[in-house]
């Protein structure tokens, strides 16, 4: 098995106020502030610190799925409303609805104990529930056809370094890969064509596996002072071959170009990043640590939403729907405030 990795060049430093963008070509527009950005809140939930996950359940409607120890809840934002619920009773670390458009997706779920859920959210039933890992499943993942379900955990009393691969349909267990470096793996997302699987790993790593067998394709690693093996990595792709993820002191975002394996592209934060995640729409990247930027990686302009404070170390702070028209806050008290965002992008 071999392991690509990506070389570094020499990188251009703009100063951007609060933030450094290294490895992007100057446009000419300097480190001015991003213009012509609208985000309007048009819905506020109370969500009471439950996990919860973007789901387009169809072409026209953006909604957000939340979860309890007893039941699941659909929240309808086109009509603003409290919508379907579905009683299922477990203790939830983590989600995925995936991406399927023009039918309602399966949702996964992965349980503080180790449980994996498929649900059925078109039939509100339960398609099958086992037990994938010996403790807490903090990431889960569905292949854009739903077809494949990735989970990271432990499967014995090691750390959480273990990827797995299910069936979608049956639960059957198809592949499991130990990473083997001692360290949490926090997060694990398909790309958009499902060609490939990306870990977000502390000290700043990436792996990226080919979902045959989980072979490994690449394994690229950031700028880092030091590393904490508890360290959160949220990773989000920006197109078939492009990611981003968090870096670790110093703290801020990464940008890796898989294709070609010879870019680097880094954008330095004051604090540390909770959450970041694209939109598909806007061409935005949402960065998410004591405050929320909207980062446009084409100018290298970013801006900073007004009236956020987030709470410091909790995951997923600030995430794009699928369709990338909304972006969902999660705030202090634990609710979630919904912008609808608006942005030509120079792309």
């Amino acid at each position: 098995m071999r392991s690509a990795q990506l070389a570094v060049i020499p990188v251009t430093v703009l100063s951007a106020g609060s933030l450094v963008l290294q490895g992007v070509k100057d446009s000419g527009l300097g480190p001015a502030p991003l213009e012509g950005v609208k985000a309007r809140i048009v819905i506020k939930l109370n969500l009471e610190r439950q996990i919860w996950h973007w789901s387009t359940s169809r072409a026209e409607l953006d909604e957000i799925i939340s979860c309890t120890k007893d039941a699941i809840t659909r929240w309808d934002l086109t009509r603003g409303k409290k919508g379907a619920v579905l009683k299922l009773a477990g203790s939830w670390a983590s989600m995925d609805a995936g991406m399927r458009r023009g039918r309602d997706h399966p949702l996964v779920l992965g349980g503080t104990d180790g449980s994996i859920a498929m649900v059925d959210l078109s039939e509100a039933r339960l398609r099958w529930l086992k037990k994938g890992h010996t403790r807490a499943i903090w990431s889960v993942g569905v292949s854009p056809s739903g077809g494949g379900v990735t989970t990271v955990g432990p499967v014995d009393d090691g750390p959480d370094d273990y990827v797995r691969l299910w069936r979608g349909t049956s639960g059957a267990l198809l592949s499991s890969v130990r990473l083997g470096n001692g360290v949490n793996v926090s997060n694990v997302c398909w790309s958009d064509d499902g060609s490939l699987i990306a870990t977000g790993e502390p000290g700043s790593i990436v792996s990226i596996f080919k979902p045959l067998r989980l072979e490994l394709f690449a394994r690229m690693e950031g700028v880092r002072r030091h590393s904490d093996a508890y360290e959160g990595n949220s990773v989000d792709w920006i197109a078939p071959t492009t990611i981003a993820a968090c870096n670790g002191q110093p703290w801020g975002v990464n940008v890796w170009d898989i294709a070609t394996r010879t870019k680097r592209s880094f954008l330095e934060t004051k604090e540390r990043v909770n959450s970041i995640s694209w939109s598909r729409q806007s061409k935005l990247l949402a960065i998410a640590s004591e405050s929320v930027y909207l980062w446009d990686p084409v100018s290298g302009r970013r801006t900073v939403l007004d009236g956020v404070a987030l709470q410091p170390g909790v995951g997923y702070s600030a995430r794009f729907s699928r369709s990338g028209r909304y972006l969902a806050v999660q705030l202090k008290d634990g609710s979630v405030e919904i912008r609808k965002v608006e942005y030509k992008s120079q792309q």
